[in-house]
């Protein structure tokens, strides 16, 4: 809970202040960052953003921290609010100071352990960690979007807890209303497709949860339980293939569509592909397996394909006849003869966002 501080307060009068990044503060691996200054105007790689606040540094108005792997920023802003947005598409706010109104001010990581705000020298919040034996503490926006003040032993001395949203409770196929729309909001900043967030548990959710249960290596039930809930909360998203650019890839040893841009995870996907069983298509036996290898789009219909196997909607070709499609019928488990199912709703979203065009690459890997 943020705390306001009145005249009884503990916090110190500011202390003279560094406005660069860095300090003698050593704690291994477990803190150890690239320290600059980050300005919430300019769109700087996650890379070149710091994840820690040093003791005796100062974070300005305007400036901001990164979690190390991109995905949760902290924001100092310019109406003296600091705010945690976890960030995947539009930003989402997860915790703030409730200091607003107060333009211009500044946090502080006192060399006595204590985080401050500070506005035109008076302080408007604080984490409360100015004990004897604080000092030397070091503040960081960890991976998992939780902000923690770590003691020169690496003790945590306060968190935020900012990176768990509330328990959701259990919700499966047909449910409605907010808590249904939380859960959108929060698969979406995950990078799960859901489509609009309407309140509604329909296929496109159902279709997310199972991606994100195959990616915390959970049963793959489509119900948003209490070990899905935590996978949620967790932020746990699949990992990615290194690669530049954009491209799509698949997954086949857990089956998820992956899509990639500039580099980065962009969306992911459930998907079925080749289920491996064996089948007659016009007295040729085959295999029903996806091929692997890297792979370009060479042809795609805008509309319905009528093929021996079945139809595909609106089919984008990278091998042969194996095409990423979209299908009514798009299980958690592999059932196709090769093709790589997503939902009708997913390849229209894949078309209007041009994510798979003629010529992209499609990467298939197990």
């Amino acid at each position: 809970m943020a705390k306001v501080l009145g005249t009884t307060s503990r916090a110190r009068r500011p202390e003279r202040r560094r406005w660069l990044f860095g300090g003698a503060f050593c704690a291994g691996a477990l803190l150890a960052a690239t320290i600059a200054v980050g300005n919430a105007a300019q769109a700087a790689p996650a890379t070149k953003v710091p994840s820690t606040l040093w003791p005796g540094t100062t974070l300005p108005s305007r400036g901001w921290l990164s979690s190390r792997n991109g995905y949760y920023h902290l924001y100092m802003q310019r109406d003296g609010n600091l705010v945690l947005y976890r960030h995947n598409g539009s930003p989402l706010p997860l915790w703030q100071s409730d200091t607003g109104h107060h333009w211009g001010a500044s946090l502080v990581m006192q060399r006595d352990g204590n985080l401050v705000i500070y506005y035109d020298g008076h302080p408007l919040w604080s984490s409360g960690t100015d004990h004897s034996g604080d000092a030397g503490a070091a503040f960081v926006v960890q991976n998992d979007g939780n902000m923690v003040i770590y003691s020169r032993a690496l003790k945590a001395i306060w968190s935020s807890d900012a990176g768990m949203f509330p328990p959701l409770p259990v919700l499966s196929y047909g449910a409605t209303g907010p808590d249904v729309v939380s859960l959108q909001h929060q698969l979406s900043a995950l990078g799960y497709w859901v489509g609009p967030a309407d309140g509604t548990f329909g296929d496109a959710v159902q279709q997310a949860l199972w991606a994100l249960q195959k990616a915390a290596g959970l049963p793959r039930t489509g119900i948003l339980d209490s070990a899905t809930d935590m996978a949620l909360r967790k932020g746990v998203r699949p990992t990615i293939r290194p690669a530049a650019g954009n491209l799509v890839e698949v997954n086949l040893s857990i089956d998820l569509l992956l899509i990639v841009r500039n580099g980065k995870l962009f969306a992911t996907l459930n998907t079925s592909t080749g289920g491996g069983y064996w089948y007659t298509s016009q007295g040729v036996s085959s295999q029903a397996i996806t091929p692997t290898g890297v792979f370009s789009t060479f042809y795609e219909i805008d509309g319905v394909d009528v093929a021996p196997l079945g139809t595909l909607f609106r089919p984008k070709f990278f091998s042969g006849g194996d095409a990423i499609h979209g299908d009514s019928y798009v299980p958690p488990v592999p059932v196709s003869h090769g093709c790589v199912r997503v939902s009708d709703e997913a390849i229209n979203w894949i078309w209007a966002l041009n994510l798979d065009p003629l010529g992209g690459k499609v990467w298939v890997y197990s």
